[in-house]
């Protein structure tokens, strides 16, 4: 009872007695699952969030200038052997690890399951999972070694990815080489700062953004596992991309040659991108850009080149190094707002499944620790050859799009 008065006085204080709208017909298991989850809600943090996001937020006042990058397809051959030998060396002294962020849940493919077990017309099917596993296994392969597999889940998708990886007898892989670890999560607010319900006992919280990995790596003592198993480099992926080249000696013989803590690798922007927020450095350091900060003339800038300066964007492809990983573990990130759909319990206790989005998502990102270096190696690669992701059925991501292109370059690799 004392815990159920705490949990009646929080909810008062911040004006949320709503959650408690079915609890007098709940059984008594679920009514401790609900009070537990109240007290560990960050009560301070959330409103502080959704007033922050109240206010018109700009970086206006900062000077934005290029930042430097690295163009794959203008490197001769003689200089890719130089890169690419260092990185084999790292690869095959078990120099690399690899993380894979598979938190989410494959709503907008019609999945009610995570995202990597959605499965791509291959013949036979593959999932997400399994394509990037054959990544991993082909370079096991190719450099005589065991790259260790980190995947980062929710705690919504933890239990049951751990299931069909134990069900898929880890695609080959040796359970032994895989760890999973957990993202954190913050609760959503609707547009009116209220908590919603996901079930009668359960208020509605999402992952908070690909950004705590850090802060996840750190508190499952993950850095230091990697640190005693000799790992130099970790390679940062999302599970949708099926050209996601997680295995790159390129990539990772740029960033040690070039004494680079952080690296990532970009795309040029096309039309379809406008919106794209594009690499820069804001006020000298590496950062994103909103593409609402770069002007026309800006975009259609070239250096003496002929290389654009201002449109270099992120494919969620990084590669930072172990003392990187440590100083980004201790770093405050910011949060970013997002308008999303969540269903949830209306007051007669009806599942309502939204059609525009109704609530706010405060979330991490990745790109923001790049401010906290001085610099960060940029690696543009051509998009065919790297970024096929998978996001919804309709727009420039689908899965027919992701195929041919994932079937384009599997043809370009047997011949060359």
């Amino acid at each position: 009872m004392n815990k159920y008065r705490s949990v009646v006085k929080l909810l008062r204080k911040y004006n949320q007695e709503q959650v408690l709208a079915f609890y007098n017909t709940l059984p008594k298991e679920e009514k401790e699952l609900l009070l537990d989850q109240v007290l560990n809600i960050d009560f301070e943090k959330l409103i502080s969030l959704y007033n922050e996001f109240q206010k018109d937020v700009s970086y206006t006042d900062a000077v934005i200038t290029p930042l430097e990058h690295v163009e794959e397809t203008k490197l001769s051959s003689y200089i890719k052997s130089k890169y690419i030998k260092k990185g084999e060396e790292i690869i095959e002294n078990g120099g690399l690890a690899v993380i894979t962020l598979a938190g989410g849940q494959g709503t907008r493919l019609g999945l009610s399951l995570p995202k990597g077990f959605f499965e791509v017309e291959t013949n036979p099917k593959k999932s997400l999972f399994q394509i990037q596993c054959e990544t991993l296994q082909m370079a096991n392969i190719k450099y005589n070694t065991v790259i260790h597999w980190y995947i980062m889940t929710s705690p919504d998708n933890d239990s049951i990815t751990k299931v069909y990886f134990e069900d898929k007898k880890y695609f080959g892989y040796g359970k032994e080489n895989v760890t999973f670890f957990k993202q954190d999560t913050l609760p959503v607010l609707d547009f009116n700062s209220k908590l919603i319900l996901d079930k009668a006992y359960k208020v509605k919280e999402v992952s908070n953004g690909n950004g705590d990995v850090f802060s996840s790596l750190q508190r499952y003592g993950l850095i230091e596992d990697m640190e005693k198993k000799g790992i130099k480099y970790v390679f940062i992926g999302g599970i949708d991309n099926i050209l996601l080249k997680t295995v790159d000696p390129l990539f990772i013989g740029l960033c040690d040659i070039g004494n680079c803590k952080v690296a990532s690798k970009t795309i040029t922007k096309n039309e379809n991108e406008k919106d794209e927020w594009v690499f820069a450095r804001r006020d000298g350091k590496p950062s994103i850009v909103s593409s609402k900060r770069i002007t026309k003339e800006m975009e259609d800038k070239k250096d003496e080149n002929g290389k654009y300066l201002y449109k270099e964007i992120n494919i969620l492809a990084h590669l930072f190094s172990i003392d990187s990983l440590k100083l980004c573990a201790n770093i405050d990130l910011p949060y970013h707002l997002a308008e999303k759909k969540n269903d949830y319990l209306n007051d007669e206790g009806v599942k309502i499944m939204p059609k525009s989005p109704n609530t706010y998502k405060y979330e991490q990102f990745i790109f923001d620790v790049f401010p906290y270096f001085d610099n960060i190696l940029l690696l543009s690669v051509k998009r065919e050859r790297e970024f096929a992701p998978i996001k919804s059925f309709t727009g420039i991501h689908t899965p027919e799009r992701a195929l041919e292109l994932y079937l384009n370059e599997r043809r370009n690799s047997i011949k060359g």
